[in-house]
């Protein structure tokens, strides 16, 4: 038979078997009993019994329980050993996390360094690409001459061919053709035809035309009119005059002045009598007194008297002759003065046949295309 200290322990022992899973299944506590609950139970238990032997064995059992942490109904209660052990485990996991987030950092910035030379390195490349392939401003260049040359060619209008811009477009083709020894066929040109032909080094934007004929004037009949007598009977007079002394080389500023008077009063009663005159008349007046102003001009040229003297003329049996003479003289076609528009087709026609027939039929094809088109 047990003996009756051995029946109070055992007794103790069922209470705290009893009343501990009690306190564990409670649903609405997710944390282990606390020391002191476990500890208080167990002797609870004892006492029960009646024998201060099984309250002092139920304590002793209770606490061999060792929870983690208490409870409260605030939330979690730490014990100081916990707080320290949590303490230090969030200052390791801190020093991790920015160890962690320096090397990401290291990391992304080197991502950043490699993309920008990735970009740089692509520009470069595109830019090669782009110089290599794009065509350069000299390509452009050409490709507007050709254009220009491919339109001169075929019947440009008649303004260009007076203004001299399509004689000037094939000169300088037949330049570079004669410059390389391509050769050309024989196309006559009539002297009287280069006698009208005007020419300039292109210091100056007009010619000698209307003074070529020895300062004698040939007036356009809108200006033949009696309002314009004062203004044009005082140019009659200075013209002849001002070329003589041109050809000497031996402007007189008076008498440049002077010309340069009549010209505005020519040209301001003819902007007065605007509302009077036909717009084909008044075109006319104002092309005239136009190429007066540009005479002006010319004979301030120091080398006018080489136009006085037609030392610098158009001059030439055939459109070989003609280019080669002018290239030697650097000079090209001025405009044509009024009066001289038919001397400047004709000219025209001869350096077309000229240009498009260049190097013989081979290079005919090639000027003009197949089935002699123009390119």
């Amino acid at each position: 038979m047990l003996s009756r200290a051995k029946q109070l322990v055992l007794a103790a022992l069922a209470g705290v078997g009893i009343w501990v899973p009690a306190v564990q299944a409670q649903p609405s506590n997710n944390f282990r009993v606390p020391p002191a609950a476990q500890n208080q139970a167990a002797f609870n238990a004892g006492a029960t019994l009646g024998s201060a032997a099984g309250a002092q064995a139920g304590f002793q059992v209770g606490a061999m329980n060792t929870p983690y942490y208490a409870s409260s109904l605030y939330g979690p209660v730490q014990t100081p050993a916990n707080g320290y052990l949590t303490g230090a485990a969030s200052v390791i996991g801190a020093q991790s996390q920015f160890m962690l987030s320096t090397e990401q950092a290291k990391l992304t910035r080197e991502d950043v360094n490699r993309s920008r030379m990735d970009t740089r390195r692509k520009s470069i490349e595109q830019w090669m690409w782009e110089r290599n392939t794009l065509p350069t401003l000299e390509d452009d260049r050409e490709r507007d001459r050709m254009q220009q040359l491919r339109r001169s060619r075929n019947d440009p209008p008649a303004t260009e061919i007076w203004s001299a811009k399509a004689l000037n477009d094939l000169f300088s083709n037949i330049q570079r053709a004669q410059a390389t020894g391509v050769p050309g066929p024989t196309v006559p040109l009539d002297s009287q035809t280069l006698s009208l032909i005007n020419v300039t080094t292109g210091a100056t934007a007009g010619s000698l035309g209307l003074l070529r004929d020895g300062g004698k004037l040939t007036w356009p009949f809108v200006l033949r009119k009696s309002t314009y007598e004062v203004g044009r009977k005082k140019l009659d007079q200075l013209a002849p005059q001002a070329f003589m002394q041109v050809q000497a080389n031996d402007l007189s500023p008076d008498t440049l002045q002077a010309m340069t008077d009549a010209v505005k009063s020519l040209d301001d009663q003819l902007d007065q009598d605007v509302s009077t005159l036909t717009p084909n008349d008044f075109i006319k007046g104002k092309r005239y007194l136009n190429e007066m102003k540009g005479s002006l001009k010319t004979i301030q040229d120091p080398n006018a008297v080489h136009y006085a003297t037609r030392k610098w003329a158009a001059k030439g049996n055939t459109v070989a002759e003609l280019v080669a003479d002018m290239s030697r003289q650097g000079l090209k076609f001025a405009a044509a003065t009024q009066g001289d528009e038919a001397a400047y087709t004709a000219l025209y026609r001869a350096l077309v046949t000229y240009d498009v027939n260049l190097g013989g039929p081979s290079m005919r094809t090639m000027a003009t295309g197949p089935g002699g088109a123009m390119p």
